[in-house]
């Protein structure tokens, strides 16, 4: 099956964005860390020293696995504005 998978990668300088990274449940865990390490290995070859991301909870060791380290923590909220 051909496009299981999804990984935006924005390169700016010396900097990557890793962005919206999703696959189907039905090989979540068996590629989910490829999809996130070929690009940065394709931005590791265009001279990118220092990717970026924001993490799932889901995401998150798939990630810190990759050798990406915490800097900070960002809320995410939903809900309907007051009218």
């Amino acid at each position: 099956m051909k496009n299981r998978w999804l990984h935006p990668c924005t390169i700016s300088g010396k900097l990557a964005g890793i962005y919206f990274v999703a696959t189907l449940p039905e090989v979540r865990i068996r590629e989910s860390f490829s999809i996130t390490q070929n690009p940065c290995q394709d931005a590791k070859k265009l001279g990118t020293r220092v990717g970026i991301l924001q993490a799932s909870k889901m995401g998150r060791p798939v990630y810190l696995r990759l050798g990406f380290k915490e800097y900070s923590q960002i809320g995410s909220y939903s809900g309907y504005m007051k009218q």
